[in-house]
């Protein structure tokens, strides 16, 4: 373990039980800052837990909440883009690489199509993410590694308006 790497991630303030509206990120989205010694999260996402799954959240969320997780993905895969070209990746090298990294995420319709077969090869790799009977996405639910999160420890939180606050 580095000195710049705490032995865990910060602990939201209290448990969340299934059913209960908390903000989540990926675990992946979580830096580490030595000057505070506390974790910060660029966007968090307001949803519902609707379980756990090898320790790490399952939740869903709304439509305008949806949007900013597939678009936070692109911001993500930009930043890969960046670095990968720094690095003298181009072609179909950079994109093979920037698709491993970065999962591909896109709007078809009312769906959300997750093109990880760079990663699970075809049978597995494709994901279609569809609304439930109430409008709401559960975002690579058994499969991403969500963490619940303080909303404090964001610098921005996505909201049900489409925006962020």
């Amino acid at each position: 373990m580095s000195a710049q790497t705490p032995p865990h991630t910060p602990q939201p303030p209290r448990p969340l039980r299934i059913g209960e509206e908390g903000i989540f990120a990926g675990d992946w989205a979580l830096t580490y800052d030595p000057a505070t010694g506390r974790h910060r999260v660029p966007v968090g996402f307001p949803g519902l837990l609707i379980d756990w799954w090898n320790g790490f959240a399952v939740w869903s969320c709304s439509r305008p909440v949806a949007e900013a997780v597939v678009a936070d993905q692109q911001c993500l895969r930009d930043q890969v883009t960046h670095t990968l070209t720094g690095q003298g990746l181009t072609g179909t090298a950079l994109r093979a690489e920037l698709d491993l990294q970065a999962a591909p995420m896109v709007w078809d319709g009312a769906d959300i199509i997750v093109d990880q077969t760079r990663l699970h090869g075809p049978a597995d790799g494709l994901s279609r993410i569809s609304p439930d009977q109430r409008g709401r996405y559960v975002i690579c639910g058994w499969r991403w590694t969500w963490t619940l999160v303080d909303p404090t420890d964001c610098d921005r939180v996505a909201d049900d308006a489409g925006g962020l606050r």
